[in-house]
């Protein structure tokens, strides 16, 4: 019998942990011998990471319309390109971000409108939303103070107001604990137990 193949979203702020908790997932995935892959938005495809460097260049000034037009631009096309045939062929995706990074950036980071974001939502994943979704969170401050540390370039996104990302973490504990789908994950924890915390959950989850 074929496993179900499962589509993962890992959602939350800059500095909170996604990419290193992506990993912990495909871990976890392997042992249950899941076929995968990890991904990402905006990007996954050529296309799709060409505008992400446009949207993070700080040369240019995006208007918040513009840059969610081409956050769905890119979306369409990893969609179409990416998720789509790998959910039909059986492959579990692991996406860092989806649709609901949207509704929180552009939504509650920049303010723009539900009616918005649901009639693009709807136009480009045509009911396609995660299987799971896993919201990390973090204190804003000490988010940023892990940005920093980083020791990268701040692109034009992280070079925003901690207000900014407090909104847009606010719209994601919104939409978390309105959703079934979600687990919540402290990530201002040690990295055994958010590890500990996450592989928990998935097994109720996944079977």
């Amino acid at each position: 019998m074929n496993k179900k193949a499962y589509f993962i979203a890992i959602e939350g702020i800059e500095g909170v942990g996604k990419t290193t908790l992506s990993k912990v997932v495909s871990s976890y995935l392997e042992t249950l011998s899941y076929k995968h892959i990890i991904t990402r938005e905006p990007g996954g495809t050529r296309l799709a990471e060409e505008i992400r460097v446009l949207l993070k260049d700080k040369q240019y000034s995006i208007d918040p319309e513009t840059e969610l037009l081409l956050m769905f631009a890119a979306r369409s096309h990893h969609i179409n390109e990416v998720i789509k045939p790998m959910l039909s062929v059986g492959n579990s995706i692991i996406c860092d971000r989806f649709v609901d990074a949207s509704y929180a950036y552009q939504g509650g980071g920049r303010g723009l409108s539900n009616d918005k974001l649901q009639a693009l939502e709807a136009m480009v994943c045509k009911g396609l939303r995660p299987d799971i979704s896993i919201l990390v969170t973090c204190p804003v401050a000490i988010a940023m103070q892990r940005v920093i540390a980083r020791n990268e370039k701040i692109d034009r996104i992280e070079q925003e107001k901690i207000s900014f990302f407090e909104r847009a973490q606010e719209k994601y504990l919104e939409i978390a604990e309105s959703d079934p789908s979600y687990i919540i994950i402290d990530g201002n924890q040690p990295l055994d137990l958010v590890t500990k915390s996450l592989e928990e959950a998935l097994s109720s989850k996944i079977q």
